[in-house]
């Protein structure tokens, strides 16, 4: 690795023995190749015993008193369930990602002949001719948009705890909300090396009404930031009074700002009482 301090750093990975859960019993996967991560999701399957009371408890919808435990007879079984896991790479870094993907994922390059992959993001037309190559599949590639909302509507009906709310002088801060069947409408706000804010009406009717044009990786943005700087500089004002750290912490408050105030408006004009975030950004910040 290059020591030129100009040089970005890597993205800090989750250790592996954290991420790369159940990869022995992988069903399927899929990639998305964002502009400065790669995310790979695949499902598996995990075997687990379970306690089985047989006994005549319900009859006629109501439980019998006389039931319990000491008269109920307890057999043990095996239940199968469904987990979806998710990994990341860096985007500059694909050759890595396909290669685990071929080593972790693909039970036989013979049983997956023919088969295709399925890939979104702004990186699945770059790297396609890639991906067939190393893995020996058909890419299939599927729209941004439609994979970001169909992903937003699973979770928000199925997955109990995924949406929460942030309160900064709240007790506590983070509140967490349940399933809710009545989604519509709401805006999307996705926020990774780019943003886009989308109106969502119905599970086939969205639109996109905003966001960056361009997504921004993070060498630019620090690189713009820093010229602006440079050029405050040339009125007296020096960097030397602050850390680095503090600098890019301004700047993060900065953007995450401009962004919420932003979504806040189009949620205004399209009279949309619901707003989500989303996004790898939003980890950690």
């Amino acid at each position: 690795m290059s020591t030129n301090k100009s040089d970005t750093k890597s993205i800090q990975l989750t250790e592996q023995h954290a991420v790369f859960r159940n990869l022995k019993n992988a069903k399927g996967f899929a990639i998305d190749i964002g502009g400065s991560l790669t995310k790979i999701a695949y499902n598996s399957t995990v075997s687990q015993k379970r306690a089985v009371y047989n006994a005549d408890c319900d009859k006629n919808g109501e439980q019998d008193n006389c039931c319990n435990e000491q008269n109920a007879d307890v057999a043990e079984t095996d239940v199968e369930t469904a987990r979806l896991h998710f990994v990341k790479f860096e985007t500059k870094h694909i050759e890595t990602c396909l290669s685990f993907i071929k080593e972790n994922l693909m039970v036989s390059k013979e049983s997956m002949q023919g088969s295709t992959i399925k890939v979104t993001g702004g990186g699945a037309f770059k790297y396609r001719d890639l991906i067939s190559k190393t893995l020996g599949l058909q890419v299939d590639m599927e729209d941004e948009m439609k994979c970001l909302i169909d992903g937003c509507n699973f979770l928000l009906k199925n997955i109990p705890d995924e949406v929460f709310e942030y309160h900064r002088h709240g007790n506590p801060e983070y509140k967490f909300n349940n399933t809710d069947p009545r989604l519509f409408p709401y805006l999307l706000v996705n926020i990774g090396s780019g943003g886009s804010v989308l109106k969502v009406e119905s599970e086939e009717k969205y639109e996109r009404i905003g966001g960056s044009a361009t997504g921004l990786t993070s060498d630019l943005i620090a690189c713009s930031f820093g010229k602006a700087i440079r050029t405050l500089g040339d009125n007296g004002f020096s960097t030397q009074k602050f850390s680095e750290a503090d600098i890019a912490r301004s700047l993060l408050f900065m953007i995450s700002n401009d962004i919420g105030q932003i979504a806040s408006l189009y949620a205004m004009m399209h009279k949309l009482k619901r707003v989500y975030f989303g996004g790898y950004f939003l980890r950690g910040h």
